[in-house]
């Protein structure tokens, strides 16, 4: 069987190399090693003592940054462990993550005379989806709020739409709040925050499994029929009647 190798498939080899040289400069070169050690301990010591603002904050960071991932999940453990309301922690962090996604909107708002024909094929589908099955995008939209999946591969193409922001926003920050009112409880009710405080090791892992499943999250995307899933989910697109 002939084994096909295009472009997505070079995408996905040369990013997966990008990331490999990054695992190697953070671990093998010490003063890159000992510098970002030290950036992120003054980030999680920063955003530990300021109670809800920096879980505000550091959420918000984490989510606003497109290229470089922060350990927001473990700051909030942290701050969890102190003396406050996991429950509020949750939310207002959850409302910083959602509104941190507004970068990858806006990218995609300001952004929408660079795509090209291909991609416009792909929004074609989406917006069709939106305009028939409204719902589905709530859904979505949730769905990777509360999960590890990269919110940026489907938020960029809804600014790109003009989707509404505050439709966006709400069943993002929702599903962000799941995450975060999780942490917090786990951070509170349990003695892991003295295990990860310091944790660089455990800061690298998180930082390399999101920027690989970001990777093969977009690879998936390229790979996708969407003519076809759209016929699917909505129905098979009408041709306009000849004049």
């Amino acid at each position: 069987m002939r084994v096909r190798f295009g472009k997505e498939e070079r995408f996905l080899v040369i990013t997966l190399l990008v990331i490999a040289a990054y695992i190697w400069l953070v671990t093998g070169v010490p003063a890159v090693r000992d510098g970002l050690n030290r950036f992120w301990d003054w980030l999680i010591s920063l955003s530990a003592t300021q109670g809800y603002i920096g879980g505000f904050l550091i959420s918000f960071l984490a989510n606003f940054s497109i290229v470089v991932p922060i350990p927001y999940t473990v700051v909030i453990v942290l701050i969890a462990a102190a003396d406050i309301n996991p429950l509020l922690l949750g939310i207002i962090a959850g409302v910083g993550a959602g509104l941190g996604e507004g970068s990858s909107y806006f990218l995609g708002y300001f952004g929408q005379k660079l795509t090209n024909d291909v991609y416009k094929k792909n929004l074609d589908v989406l917006k069709r989806l939106i305009e028939h099955k409204r719902w589905y995008v709530y859904i979505v939209l949730f769905l990777i709020g509360a999960t590890p999946i990269p919110d940026d591969i489907f938020i960029v193409p809804l600014g790109f739409l003009r989707y509404g922001f505050i439709r966006m926003l709400i069943p993002v920050a929702l599903g962000k709040m799941v995450i975060t009112i999780g942490l917090a409880a786990f951070g509170k009710y349990t003695n892991i925050a003295s295990a990860v405080a310091g944790s660089n090791q455990s800061n690298l892992v998180s930082n390399v499994l999101t920027l690989v499943l970001s990777v093969l999250a977009v690879y998936l995307m390229l790979k996708v029929n969407w003519d076809k899933l759209g016929d699917r989910l909505v129905g098979k697109k009408q041709n306009s009647p000849a004049k």
